[in-house]
């Protein structure tokens, strides 16, 4: 592989989701790593410090103990005591000391026992720098090597000896300094191999988790109008991605259907307006334009089948608009009023008695204007579909609990019911669908959408459209509206009562 292609590939991963979670993971491990190694190696450098302190505190110990003479013995000079303490103490590790009198040193360990040179011009120029006697005065330097030392100097006085002497205490703080650093650098090394193991081992885990969310991608990707089928696989386990996939399932299935519906409408409303126009043009063709009665015969027809054509697209275009989030303004309304209105109006559809069954009035919040036009809709259908002599009842009822939906809550109840030949038990299940015409309306004049609109007016207020109906005693038709504010489609349902 191409330096460029490698470079564009790091570029898209960097740019990833799984890049970018890699890097916040390997940061914030990197950050932890700095903050114990910064807190960890400071207390070590201040413990290396204090352990100088204290090994200087030992040796000014010792100093006053053998001064004290614990043994009875007293010191009748400087020069005595500190020969004594020259002689009596061994320096630790990375350790020296002397004596110095009257600005002088004049006691040093042996060599062999001098892990730091007592001798050294540096440290002999700092100790006579340092020397009061009054107080114990330190400082932390380097010495001629370039060692970084801890030095301490110590007065030293006896009663009746006018010398004045001082103890001088080295300490090898730059050893141990080192050590520290070593210790650093090789955490370091082994936080650089832990992010690269968080790294290797991250990218691993990233990918399988993570395998399921590229499989669904793979399936958005590859879906089309042509092939919905396609869904994630689920675990089963409950986690995020599993109710991703959950979701992506439920979306294509909801798309699959939509698809689904759309093509089913497409045909039918292509069949639908295929037999308008057929008419249209077959009159047309054999229309004698010499002959004027038949000339008017035609252009009757023909626009008595272009206002049914024009009355079905304004019907899909109210089933358009239902879709829209606007295409209801619920409003408080009464309910009785409702009923009145659409009884009024329906009075002039046709010869049938039409009569309210409403004895509460209560307030609703629905769109009113919507609500009549379904109820309406509704009378439209009964007066169409029932003999003259038929009587035809409104009504609005309220229930707590709407039978076989305990989920809904409170709900209000607009019912149209007519006494006529009522529905088929084969056509009932299609009753809402687009286009559906029954057998008893092949004849009658309708786009098949009536009960569709009625069924999307419903669903627009968070309710459905059910009907009951005997074959022979009529038919029920009921608007169910949630009482509150809107709430999820639901699917139409069909409740027959069986005699």
């Amino acid at each position: 592989m191409s330096p460029r292609a490698t470079s564009r590939r790091l570029r898209a991963f960097a740019l990833s989701f799984r890049g970018r979670t890699l890097f916040v993971v390997l940061a914030a491990t990197a950050l932890g790593l700095a903050l114990t190694g910064a807190i960890t190696f400071g207390l070590q450098g201040v413990a290396v410090s204090e352990r100088a302190d204290a090994e200087i505190l030992d040796e000014i110990d010792d100093l006053q103990t053998i001064a004290s003479g614990p043994d009875g013995r007293t010191f009748g000079s400087v020069d005595e005591l500190l020969f004594e303490v020259m002689s009596s103490d061994v320096p630790s590790t990375r350790e020296s000391f002397g004596a110095i009198i009257d600005g002088r040193l004049v006691y040093v360990p042996p060599a062999a026992e001098r892990a730091i040179d007592i001798e050294d011009p540096v440290l002999v120029e700092h100790a006579l720098a340092l020397a009061d006697p009054t107080r114990t005065q330190s400082a932390q330097l380097e010495d001629s090597r370039g060692s970084l030392v801890r030095i301490a100097v110590v007065p030293v006085t006896v009663p009746g000896d006018p010398s004045q002497g001082y103890m001088v205490i080295v300490n090898d703080i730059g050893y141990f300094y080192g050590q520290v650093w070593r210790n650093l650098w090789l955490y370091v090394a082994v936080s650089l191999l832990t992010l690269v193991l968080v790294a290797v081992v991250g990218h691993a885990v990233m990918s399988r988790l993570l395998k399921p969310l590229d499989r669904i991608t793979e399936l958005a990707g590859r879906a089309h109008t042509n092939d919905l089928r396609a869904r994630a696989e689920l675990t089963g386990n409950g986690d995020e991605i599993d109710r991703l996939g959950a979701s992506f399932n439920a979306m294509m299935d909801r798309v699959e259907d939509g698809i689904t519906e759309q093509r089913r409408f497409m045909s039918d409303l292509s069949h639908e307006l295929r037999t308008p126009l057929t008419i249209i043009r077959g009159n047309l063709e054999v229309m004698d334009e010499d002959d004027p009665t038949d000339v008017v015969d035609t252009r009757t027809l023909t626009l008595d089948e272009v206002d049914r054509m024009n009355r079905m697209v304004e019907d899909l275009s109210l089933l358009a608009k239902a879709q829209r989030r606007d295409f209801i303004a619920p409003a408080p309304t009464s309910s009785a009023a409702i009923i009145t209105e659409v009884a009024a109006k329906a009075a002039g559809l046709g010869p049938q008695t039409i009569e309210t069954a409403t004895s509460t009035d209560r307030e609703v919040v629905v769109d009113r204007q919507r609500i009549e036009q379904a109820l309406l809709q509704l009378c439209k259908n009964a007066v169409t579909y029932t003999p003259a002599d038929s009587t035809i009842s409104i009504s609005v009822m309220f229930t707590s609990q709407v039978h076989g939906r305990p989920e809904v809550g409170s709900a209000a109840l607009f019912r149209v019911v007519d006494d006529g030949p009522g529905i088929a038990y084969e056509e009932q299940a299609h009753i809402f669908e687009r286009f559906h015409r029954g057998s008893t309306s092949r004849n009658k004049d309708g786009s098949g959408l009536g009960l569709s609109i009625v069924q999307a007016i419903a669903e627009a207020h968070g309710g459905w459209a059910e009907l009951q109906s005997v074959p022979g005693h009529g038919a029920a038709f009921t608007i169910v509206v949630p009482d509150g504010p809107p709430a999820p489609t639901a699917a139409p349902a069909v409740l027959p009562e069986r005699p």
